[in-house]
């Protein structure tokens, strides 16, 4: 399976894009382990959204912290990711 990471509405250069798409995902592979996990965090989270203290919301919150950590605020405001489960 693989995780990918696309930035919708990207305001910059293609080599930065990319590098924060990467920054983004690999801080998901790095908290889950392994796409599998993410995905079936991910499947769970959309099915039960209600249930407390799940590991999907606070990860990918995480990920996105760390992904646009070194964008303009206005960038930040408007930055929104898609993350797509393949395989």
């Amino acid at each position: 399976m693989i995780l990918s990471v696309t930035w919708v509405g990207a305001t910059r250069e293609p080599t930065q894009r990319t590098k924060v798409e990467l920054t983004y995902r690999n801080a998901l592979l790095e908290l889950f382990h392994s796409p599998e996990c993410a995905k079936k965090s991910h499947d769970y989270y959309v099915t039960h959204p209600q249930t407390p203290f799940q590991d999907w919301p606070r990860f990918n919150h995480f990920a996105y912290s760390q992904a646009v950590r070194n964008l303009t605020p206005n960038e930040k405001a408007v930055a929104r990711f898609r993350v797509d489960f393949t395989g």
